[in-house]
């Protein structure tokens, strides 16, 4: 077991992105929507969080989770935190393209046995966090057959204040607008309007997805269009018109080019990759969207500070507890 006194070191060594002055007016938030499943994951492949423990239950991913969680709360001054997990339960991308993600699935038995016991420390880690979270004032959303992107665009489309998505996942880029930004906290980068271009490449949210139909998804196993990269692609959408699907087509059949010529004969594919990448095109009813608002407006405060302290104390994270009344502010103010 790794004595939970000594995670300053790994504080630094492994959470640099965290040691952040307080940010610009202009980026501070009142709701902070966070992605709670791409987040719990990214720590889980950090070796010094693998190792640590308490009484042989694995307690890493909740320590590194509740670090990123409070780091990015103290520096957004939010009032609100709703984070986000995806369902188990596969979705309609599945229905629609079987073979959907099926490049993370293990070729050998090393990678299943490997993957089996990723998944398995996982699910323990998360199962505690469901439990901590609330204790903390977090509004934790799951829905079946949802991913946490289709979970954060519900709250873009909900939200009634400045709202930060924090993920490193740049799909999320698309929900950009001028009440919605993205952080991506390893990175230590903002994606707004104000520098859309500069970090997308496209001129707008819609050319953006567009762009990455064009190109595919290698980690999500989404083939793009044979030789159409990220320059061509964005070459392309300077030429013509991304919001008519019908010019675009009309546009690349008539191209010298011979991958863009290929964008017309394989425009199929590019119409599927835009049901699976558009985040506005999940099936989303009114009343599940109402459900969304009322989960991060409406529920009920679960906040107990005292509760979450002697929770904490029986993991046995002393760098936390010793500093409890400092270290639990953020979540202090969250309503």
């Amino acid at each position: 077991m790794v004595p939970y006194s000594a995670v300053g070191e790994l504080r630094t060594s492994d959470f640099l992105f965290l040691q952040k002055t307080k940010e610009p007016s202009f980026l501070v938030s009142g709701l902070v929507a966070i992605d709670g499943h791409h987040n719990l994951y990214r720590i889980l492949h950090i070796p010094a969080f693998q190792e640590l423990s308490i009484y042989g239950r694995a307690t890493g991913g909740v320590f590194g989770a509740l670090t990123v969680i409070q780091s990015v709360l103290m520096s957004l001054s939010a009032d609100r935190c709703v984070v986000v997990w995806d369902s188990p339960v596969p979705g309609f991308r599945k229905e629609r393209a079987p073979d959907y993600k099926a490049n993370r699935l293990p070729k050998t038995e090393e990678e299943r046995v490997k993957k089996e016991a990723l998944t398995t420390l996982f699910r323990s880690q998360k199962a505690v966090l469901d439990q901590v979270l609330p204790l903390l004032g977090c509004r934790c959303i799951e829905m079946t057959g949802m991913e946490g992107d289709d979970l954060l665009y519900a709250v873009s489309q909900v939200t009634r204040e400045k709202t930060t998505l924090v993920s490193e996942d740049m799909d999320l880029a698309q929900l950009v607008t001028d009440r919605v930004k993205l952080f991506r906290p390893r990175k230590e980068e903002y994606v707004f309007p104000g520098n859309f271009v500069e970090v997308t490449g496209t001129r707008s949210t819609r050319d953006y997805v567009l762009k990455k139909a064009l190109v595919g998804d290698v980690s999500d196993g989404i083939a793009g269009i044979p030789g159409v990269g990220d320059v061509r692609a964005t070459a392309l959408l300077d030429e013509v018109d991304g919001s008519d699907l019908g010019a675009l087509r009309r546009h690349c059949a008539e191209h010298r080019s011979a991958p863009l010529r290929r964008v017309a004969e394989r425009f199929d594919v590019v119409e599927r990759n835009l049901e699976l990448m558009d985040l506005s095109r999940a099936p989303w009813s009114a009343e599940r969207l109402q459900s969304v608002a009322t989960l991060v407006y409406d529920k009920p405060q679960t906040r107990d500070m005292p509760a979450c302290r002697a929770f904490l104390e029986r993991l046995r994270f002393d760098s936390l507890v010793s500093r409890f009344a400092t270290w639990g502010h953020p979540f202090e103010m969250l309503r």
